[in-house]
């Protein structure tokens, strides 16, 4: 078996309509469409199941996961501190 990446998002305890987002894509294929194919079902996949906000953290300095997560929802938090960067998105509803 060979895994090319893997998208999870959690419920945020005490948040139930937030999900923390969490992806990781294999090197080889970066740029390739697959993390935002990714992000994009596991947004719908979100939506579907109630939740109405994806959170994220990532490194300040890597804007692929910032860039994938703003693609799915209307960006209402981005706050950087200490080399890392804090993002929350409103999805936009899968009616």
């Amino acid at each position: 078996d060979i895994v090319l990446g893997i998208a999870h998002a959690m419920r945020v305890p005490g948040q139930p309509h937030t999900a923390e987002f969490c992806i990781a894509i294999a090197d080889e294929i970066h740029g390739r469409g697959a993390g935002r194919l990714m992000t994009q079902t596991l947004a719908a996949e979100a939506s579907r199941n109630g939740i109405d906000h994806l959170t994220g953290y990532m490194l300040a300095t890597n804007e692929a996961p910032a860039k994938l997560l703003a693609g799915v929802g209307d960006v209402v938090h981005d706050q950087m501190s200490a080399g890392t960067r804090e993002m929350t998105v409103r999805l936009a509803h899968n009616g």
